[in-house]
């Protein structure tokens, strides 16, 4: 798994997506992927940390979940709104 970062997803928004990888284990995992995940952000300056979670079959494709059939899968899972812009810098 790995994270997709979207600087200007929405406007004033920050994005971020998990998106499954092919591994060298997926012939031992069970699939399609449903465990729930947690995204979260860490601001600087000691601000709160901002978290979101995900349940797979919540809101996204069922595609994105299933076994990666080549390096880098197009689908993913997220938050387009996960944070505004300005609470990172």
């Amino acid at each position: 798994m790995m994270l997709r970062l979207y600087p200007e997803k929405g406007k004033g928004f920050v994005g971020l997506y998990a998106v499954l990888t092919k591994g060298a284990y997926d012939d031992e995992l069970r699939w399609p992927f449903n465990h729930a995940y947690r995204l979260e952000v860490i601001p600087p300056g000691g601000r709160p940390t901002i978290q979101r979670t995900t349940h797979p079959g919540r809101g996204c494709p069922d595609i994105a979940f299933q076994k990666p059939d080549r390096e880098l899968s197009e689908w993913s899972c997220g938050e387009g709104h996960m944070v505004w812009r300005t609470a990172l810098f």
